[in-house]
């Protein structure tokens, strides 16, 4: 509790309406942020609009400085990664938006609750739902098929960076709404 506190302050500090930061992402990467509304922020989302460059090809007249994107809802968490090289590269046409998020091919609650209810049989006979259940939040659509997927080695997997999850941890994605969505998506498209 306390924790999260002090990083919603350091948030509402950092993340003011009307401010623009800037900072680089990877080697020659520059990324500008415009922050807009901070309504959100406790949960770690504001609203802004991004852009971002490559400082070099900028300055050798190789790509012109791209304008900023849509105005949208942006995740704390994610806002300063970059999917790109680690030494930094050409920044996608795309802009901002880059490769689709695993979250925006996310099927619904309805669709993952059906899919979910398809380990209960095997939820049953699980011996660690006590633990599963505190690990992610008693949230039980999401524990059965971890269950069911991982067995016994649901918590080493929880605790591990996982690249198809934007190189996070499964229990970082429980942190966010888009990054639940993006763990339900992964455990969806896992064959059963």
């Amino acid at each position: 509790m306390l924790t999260h506190r002090l990083q919603v302050w350091f948030w509402r500090c950092r993340y003011r309406p009307g401010r623009t930061l800037t900072r680089f992402i990877a080697r020659d990467i520059r990324r500008e942020v415009e922050i807009f509304d901070t309504s959100r922020i406790e949960e770690g989302i504001v609203i802004g609009r991004i852009r971002t460059w490559n400082l070099l090809y900028v300055a050798k007249g190789l790509k012109e400085k791209p304008v900023f994107g849509e105005i949208r809802e942006l995740e704390l968490a994610q806002l300063w990664r970059w999917n790109g090289e680690i030494w930094g590269g050409p920044v996608s046409e795309s802009g901002d938006k880059g490769q689709m998020q695993l979250e925006q091919y996310y099927a619904g609650d309805q669709e993952f609750q059906e899919y979910s209810e398809k380990f209960i049989e095997f939820w049953e006979t699980f011996e660690g739902k006590e633990r599963l259940l505190e690990l992610v939040g008693h949230d039980l659509i999401i524990a059965r098929p971890l269950a069911y997927h991982l067995e016994e080695s649901y918590e080493k997997w929880l605790h591990s960076t996982v690249p198809v999850l934007d190189n996070g941890t499964p229990l970082d994605c429980l942190q966010t709404p888009d990054g639940i969505k993006r763990l339900k998506t992964y455990l969806h498209r896992l064959p059963y």
